[in-house]
């Protein structure tokens, strides 16, 4: 009798264990479309949900119809968007800030916690297989061609060959980098927290310039078609030239950023700490319209080809035109929204805390 009972615990124990991954998910191919490509919502009509039960990092990646859930404790889970479900989930590492790249089968993680490190994970092993010493971070991983780049907090930028993961180059920015770097053609734009803007050729890591700002930056800068712009901690942005890396312009403000603007062909979305958002014109810096919110914001912005999604610490979510700042529609969510939303096939995806994906659909 004893022996029946031990065999039935152990049976209900792995029939409640959560699913894991098992096997590496079919890749179809990259889907080409960007959200600025995309028309937006107007209004939205509340749909399916999954609860994961982890808060995710504040910027997920996509595959087709494949989610790679990343949350901040360091789990990342496998979500089908088609039908909202989750396919298995495993442990990668602690303190997972950034989002990981892909150059399948492998996905690159950086680590702010636990190991220094950077995991590297076997989508078809499914499995973690190696960890390289680059020092914590608490930015995403980029790749550019044969280049993966690694940016450490402590201000240590290193370039590694794919597939080889030797180091091809490595350089010191001389400060803290906490946010995201970005790609520029074939250059390497990095940011300091107290205002280092460095440009870097990402073949050998040759600087092409550098500028100093007087101000603290926790925000990635953003690209556009005509020029690099910076929020700073002051509620100043900067504009610099990417060719030459000399501050072309200054947009002054008094309130703090702590989430990066938005770009498109022609405007700058500045959301600012007190809930402000403005557009202000690339062409010549002035303020084309001001919508005041609720709230700080609490995600980054996704901007789209005719609306911009703005989500607020007050838990609200808003629709904005981008033509003159009216609010298309508002929502009252059950948590806040942490993460960048992602709008895919008539379906936008909210990241709610405490670890809850929102379905919405397009109510048009």
């Amino acid at each position: 009798m004893k022996y029946l009972v031990l065999i039935i615990l152990t049976l209900l124990a792995f029939s409640c264990a959560r699913p894991r991954l098992n096997r590496a998910p079919a890749m179809p191919p990259v889907a080409r479309e960007t959200p600025a490509m995309l028309k937006g919502f107007s209004a939205l009509l509340e749909g399916r949900s999954l609860e994961i039960g982890h808060n995710a990092i504040p910027r997920l990646l996509r595959r087709d119809n494949l989610l790679f859930y990343i949350t901040l404790d360091g789990y990342y889970y496998q979500v089908n968007l088609n039908t909202l479900e989750s396919e298995g989930d495993i442990r990668i590492n602690e303190g997972i800030r950034g989002t990981p790249v892909m150059n399948y089968p492998l996905l690159f993680f950086s680590t702010a916690r636990g190991n220094e490190g950077m995991p590297v994970y076997d989508l078809k092993r499914a499995r973690v297989i190696r960890e390289e010493a680059l020092g914590q971070s608490v930015s995403s991983m980029l790749l550019a061609g044969d280049r993966l780049m690694h940016c450490a907090a402590d201000g240590r930028i290193t370039a590694l060959t794919t597939p080889s993961l030797k180091t091809a180059w490595s350089v010191e920015l001389g400060q803290d980098i906490v946010s995201d770097a970005l790609i520029e053609g074939k250059n390497l734009i990095v940011g300091g927290r107290d205002g280092r803007l460095a440009s870097y050729r990402l073949r050998d890591g040759q600087l092409n310039w550098s500028i100093d700002l007087p101000d603290a930056f926790y925000t990635a800068p953003v690209l556009s078609q005509k020029a690099l712009y910076w929020a700073a901690y002051s509620g100043t942005v900067y504009r610099v030239n990417t060719g030459t890396g000399e501050k072309e312009q200054t947009l002054p403000g008094s309130v703090p950023v702590y989430q990066s603007p938005a770009v498109n062909d022609s405007l700058l979305f500045v959301p600012y700490g007190d809930g402000r958002l403005i557009a202000f014109s690339q062409n010549n810096g002035r303020a084309l319209w001001a919508r005041q919110l609720d709230g700080p914001f609490s995600a980054p912005l996704l901007l789209t080809a005719n609306v911009l999604y703005c989500s607020q610490m007050s838990e609200k979510f808003y629709i904005l035109s981008l033509e003159n700042g009216t609010i298309l529609h508002e929502v009252k969510l059950s948590g806040r929204s942490l993460s960048t939303p992602l709008q895919w096939k008539k379906r936008l995806f909210l990241f709610l805390s405490p670890g809850i994906i929102q379905e919405y659909k397009d109510a048009q």
